[in-house]
């Protein structure tokens, strides 16, 4: 008998609003286990990008490419009614 292949969290979508290392890598493990993962970063982007050198030719760190491989990154301003309508297509399935 083959063992089912499918990953353990196919068709489960997580949205992320965390920031630095410990809620990325947490949310990284998610989308590794098969989550759909959507990072919601403020306008401008997360400041992991930028704080944690050296940075990469492109000028973001290492360290958030790695932690943020494989999700979905939106940038919202929830404080912008326009942006609450995206939001909520985020979160419907």
């Amino acid at each position: 008998m083959k063992p089912d292949s499918t990953p353990l969290l196919d068709g489960f979508r997580v949205i992320d609003f965390t920031q630095y290392i410990p809620g990325p890598f947490a949310a990284q493990v998610l989308s590794d286990l098969g989550a759909d993962v959507v990072k919601v970063e403020r306008i401008g982007g997360e400041p992991m990008r930028t704080a944690f050198g050296p940075l990469d030719t492109d000028g973001v760190s290492p360290f958030y490419k790695t932690l943020n491989a494989g999700k979905t990154v939106v940038e919202l301003d929830l404080k912008i009614d326009a942006n609450h309508a995206t939001f909520r297509d985020l979160i419907s399935v």
